[in-house]
C-alpha cells in the first residue's frame, strides 16, 4: 500500500510538471523583457554591415566617387573558358574569353538624409530604397549608380529581347554596402521595365548578375599585396590586347599598392576582390567564372 502512494505521488508531481512548466519566453517575463530586447538590438546592429577595416587603412574615401573623371567609367568583363589540353589529362588550361564591356555612371553622391527625406533625385524614389536610419545620421553618405551594358545600349532597339537586362541602378551607403537594385529591362521599343530588389540583409549581392561584383563584407578575409604583380598573374596578355584593341587603346594593369579580399560567393566558391589605395572603388574583381578589370580611375 506505501508503494502505491509513493507511485501514485510521483505521477501526480509529474503531471504537475507537464501542467505548469512552458517554454521560457522573455516576452512574458517584464524583468527580463528589456534585457532580452537589449541584447537582439546589439547583435542586430552587429549583423550589419561595417566598414571593412581595410577600407579604413588603404584611405578610401567613399565621397571621392563623386571626384571621378569625367564622372564614368568601364568596366571589362571576361568569362572563364576552360580547355582540356589533352584526350589523355583531365588538366584543364583556364584562359580568358572575348570581353563585355560595362559602363558605370556616379549619379549622385551626397548625404544620406538628402535622399531619406530632402527629395534629392525623388524620381528613383531613394526614400524607399534606403533604410530610414540612415537617416538620422548627418555625417552617412549615401551614393546612386547606374550600370549599363554598352553593348546593348548600342545596338537597335529592334534587336533587343524582352527582359534584356539594360542596366542596373545601384543604391549604395559609405560602407560600400548595397541597399537596393533596381532592374531595368527592356518592355518595346518605347517602354522599360523596372524590378526593385530591397533587402536590410549584409549577405544582399549586388545583383548584377551579367556583371558577377560584390563588394568585401566585414566578413571578407584580406591581404595587402602590390596589384601590379598579382594582375601579370591574373590578366594575361591576350586578354589585355583585347581590351587595347577593342576599347582602350591606352589601358594598362593599374599600378598600386593595395589590398585582396577573399570570400565566399553565395554557391560557396572563392570571390575575390582587389582595391587599389586611396581609389573609390574595386580594380579587380574575380570568381569561379568570370574575371572583371576596372578601368583606371582618374580621381581629380
Amino acid at each position: 500500500m506505501k508503494t502505491y502512494n509513493k507511485a501514485w505521488m510521483v505521477l501526480l508531481l509529474l503531471q504537475g510538471c507537464a501542467t505548469f512548466t512552458s517554454p521560457w519566453s522573455p516576452q512574458k517575463n517584464s524583468a527580463t523583457k528589456q534585457s532580452h530586447q537589449e541584447v537582439m538590438k546589439e547583435l542586430d546592429s552587429n549583423f550589419h554591415r561595417e566598414p571593412a577595416s581595410a577600407l579604413n587603412e588603404l584611405n578610401v574615401d567613399f565621397t571621392d566617387l563623386r571626384k571621378v573623371s569625367p564622372g564614368k567609367f568601364e568596366v571589362y568583363l571576361f568569362p572563364k573558358v576552360s580547355s582540356q589540353t589533352s584526350k589523355e589529362s583531365l588538366h584543364k588550361d583556364i584562359y580568358l574569353g572575348p570581353p563585355k564591356v560595362f559602363e558605370v555612371s556616379i549619379q549622385v553622391v551626397g548625404h544620406c538624409r538628402q535622399f531619406i527625406s530632402e527629395g534629392l533625385f525623388s524620381k528613383y524614389k531613394p526614400s524607399e530604397a534606403f533604410p530610414k536610419e540612415l537617416g538620422s545620421d548627418s555625417q552617412r553618405f549615401c551614393a546612386i549608380m547606374e550600370i549599363s551594358d554598352k553593348r546593348l545600349s548600342n545596338i537597335d532597339k529592334a534587336l533587343l529581347k524582352q527582359d534584356d537586362q539594360l542596366s542596373v541602378r545601384l543604391f549604395i551607403d559609405d560602407s560600400y554596402r548595397i541597399h537596393a537594385v533596381d532592374h531595368i529591362l527592356f518592355e518595346t521599343r518605347n517602354k522599360n521595365r523596372l524590378v526593385r530588389r530591397v533587402s536590410e540583409q549584409e549577405t544582399f549581392t549586388s545583383g548584377l548578375s551579367f556583371f558577377p561584383m560584390d563588394l568585401p563584407t566585414s566578413a571578407s578575409v584580406s591581404r595587402k599585396t602590390e596589384l601590379e604583380s598579382h594582375f601579370s598573374k591574373k590578366l594575361d596578355p591576350i586578354a589585355k590586347h583585347q581590351i587595347q584593341k577593342r576599347y582602350s587603346s591606352s589601358f594598362s594593369a593599374p599600378r598600386c599598392e593595395g589590398v585582396v579580399f577573399t570570400s565566399k560567393d553565395p554557391l560557396g566558391g572563392n570571390s575575390e576582390v582587389g582595391w587599389c589605395r586611396g581609389i573609390p572603388w574595386p580594380s579587380y574583381s574575380e570568381n569561379r567564372r568570370f574575371f572583371s578589370v576596372t578601368q583606371p580611375l582618374r580621381v581629380r
